[in-house]
This record gives structure tokens, sequence and C-alpha cells, in this order.
């Protein structure tokens, strides 16, 4: 049987993540967002899409190949029951600390097993149609 955390092991772990979140500076990011390219996926072309998928072993980040992601009808009535491919996160994105950063923190944070894959969405919504 699993064992559930505690209230108090609750509050260490966000409080830790916390720490290491904030020490990161977002702005690194935002040229990333600008050429991304639409999910062709959703009607209305008001959001654009990339998808990665990674494993943490030690401090290293290790980029798995290419996939696509599938979710049951169940789960996203709106495209689920489609195998959905989009484009891999840019190179330059992956190789910013803050980027290996953020993710060694949050595979550190939920305590992931060694082997776990982290599927990182880089989602843009506009506001208006393209």
């Amino acid at each position: 049987m699993q064992k559930v955390w505690t209230s108090t092991e609750l509050e260490y772990a966000f409080l830790f993540t916390l720490r290491k979140v904030t020490s990161i500076n977002p702005k690194g990011f935002k040229p990333f967002f600008s050429n991304m390219p639409i999910d062709p996926y959703i009607k209305g072309y008001y959001r654009s899409r990339r998808l990665s998928r990674f494993t943490v072993s030690g401090n290293q980040l290790i980029k798995l190949p290419h996939g696509y992601l599938f979710q049951s009808k169940e789960y996203n009535p709106l495209v689920g029951d489609i195998k959905r491919e989009f484009a891999e996160l840019e190179d330059a994105l992956i190789e910013l600390d803050i980027f290996k950063n953020l993710l060694l923190a949050f595979s550190d944070s939920c305590r992931l097993h060694p082997e776990a894959e982290i599927g990182v969405h880089q989602i843009r919504n506009y506001l208006f149609s393209r």
C-alpha cells in the first residue's frame, strides 16, 4: 500500500518547490512563445502548441524521441480518442539552464521514479482568432 503524505510533508514539498521555482526567471522563456505552430486539432486557431517528452537521470535531463499525445474521449471530450502530434520544443529552449532547473525541480518535488516520463506542453492561447 502506498503511503499518503502527511500535511507537514506536503507543506514542506510545496515550500521546497516554491523556493526552487521562484529562483527561475520566467522572462527567459518569453522569446520561445513568439514562433509557435498553431494547434491543428482545435478549431478557431486560437492556440499554439509544442510538446516534448523527457526523463530525469540524476541531474541530467534526457529528451525522449518524438511521440504523440493520446487522451481518451472520457478524459478529453473535445479532442479525445485522437492520436495528436505536435512540433517538438525548440532545442534552444531545452538547452536553457532555467528550463533544465524547472524540470529538475518538478521531478524532485514530485518524487518521480527515475524512469517516469515528463511531458512538457508549451501552450499559448490567443484572445482572438488568428
